[in-house]
């Protein structure tokens, strides 16, 4: 047999006369007009928890979105200094190889100048003379040998070593140390007699 007594919290002899439709209870005409004086203030209760909900929602997304815009300036000025740096370092190296070129160069002019003077010249002026002498012949051999012994210079003695070693770590967001060896070439200048 179906039960037909009113659904109320409080326990309620009374038949049913209604349904309420927004929690499908069935109730006595007593309790459904004392439910529906309820419903305003619980549904202004959850108005009011939305409404404060919004709020904190609102509240931290704004604050997301400052820590995010400080975040990214501080992330700007650190791809700023490290370009910087980097760009020091590509120049303080540029210059270095740049002058070992010039001095290989100067070499290369020093050694073909020697060599021009102190062995082709002679051995042309030989070439058309009949009767040689000894003493031009040592002296040719002895400066294709001062040649040979000084063209050795004309090679790159230069590295970065690691090319470029970048080290990130990451507790340290504002800095990053770049590590390089570098050797530089020692040269000796020839002075052509």
């Amino acid at each position: 047999m179906a039960d037909y007594k009113c659904e109320n919290i409080l326990s309620c002899g009374n038949f049913q006369s209604a349904i309420c439709l927004h929690c499908n209870r069935r109730l006595c005409l007593a309790h459904i007009t004392e439910h529906n004086a309820n419903i305003p203030s619980s549904i202004q209760n959850l108005l009011n928890e939305v409404e404060t909900i919004f709020q904190q929602i609102n509240n931290e997304y704004e604050k997301s979105r400052e820590a995010y815009n400080n975040v990214l300036i501080s992330l700007n000025q650190w791809r700023t200094q490290q370009t910087e740096k980097i760009q020091h370092i590509y120049d303080y190296h540029l210059q270095s190889i740049e002058s070992q070129q010039e001095t290989l160069n100067i070499i290369q002019q020093d050694l073909t100048e020697l060599l021009d003077r102190g062995a082709r010249q002679p051995l042309k002026y030989i070439h058309r003379q009949e009767n040689t002498s000894i003493g031009i012949i040592i002296h040719v051999r002895e400066t294709i040998e001062k040649a040979k012994k000084h063209s050795s210079q004309l090679k790159w003695n230069y590295s970065i070593s690691p090319p470029v070693n970048i080290i990130y770590d990451p507790k340290d967001s504002l800095s990053m140390p770049i590590s390089m060896h570098i050797s530089k070439p020692s040269m000796i200048y020839l002075k052509i007699t």
